[in-house]
């Protein structure tokens, strides 16, 4: 299968609207037995190939969208921001967008409660926040800990 974006991937020369039905798609991929892979992406672009490639459904990738955006990763990206990225994302696919929103991007439980509403109301499906654990030590300093940036130095090297 060739991967690519073409025109069978609009109407009338605009993009398919997302649609209300996402949120069921989405929980019926969560099959228990079957592994549900969600290949990660950071703007519309990046979306749009791994959909032609077949993907039921896509996440996004925490780091990737800050970086694209000019923010660094861990909890910095302005939610504002974040939920325009997803909007944007969104509004070009036609299949679910789970959200990865760090550790919430804020401390504050209504200002994270304010920020998954603003996520899902751009048209994602799910807010993952795996980083929950962490999110106050990045949320202090723009670096991450130093054996953390040794870590990811190591793996992707």
């Amino acid at each position: 299968m060739e991967c690519g974006i073409g025109a069978e991937h609009t109407e009338g020369g605009r993009m398919r609207a997302v649609s209300t039905t996402h949120a069921q798609t989405f929980r019926e991929l969560h099959v228990p037995g079957k592994m549900l892979l969600l290949a990660n992406v950071w703007d519309a672009g990046s979306a749009r190939l791994i959909e032609s490639c077949g993907a039921a459904a896509i996440a996004t990738t925490s780091a990737g969208l800050a970086w694209s955006r000019g923010y660094p990763d861990g909890d910095l990206l302005p939610s504002r921001v974040l939920a325009a990225a997803i909007a944007e994302i969104t509004r070009v696919l036609s299949v679910p967008l789970s959200a990865d929103v760090e550790g919430g991007y804020s401390a504050d439980p209504r200002a994270v409660g304010e920020m998954i509403a603003a996520v899902l109301d751009a048209g994602a499906v799910a807010a993952i926040k795996p980083r929950a654990a962490t999110a106050t030590s990045f949320r202090r300093s723009p670096t991450p800990p130093r054996s953390t940036r040794s870590s990811r130095r190591r793996r992707y090297r």
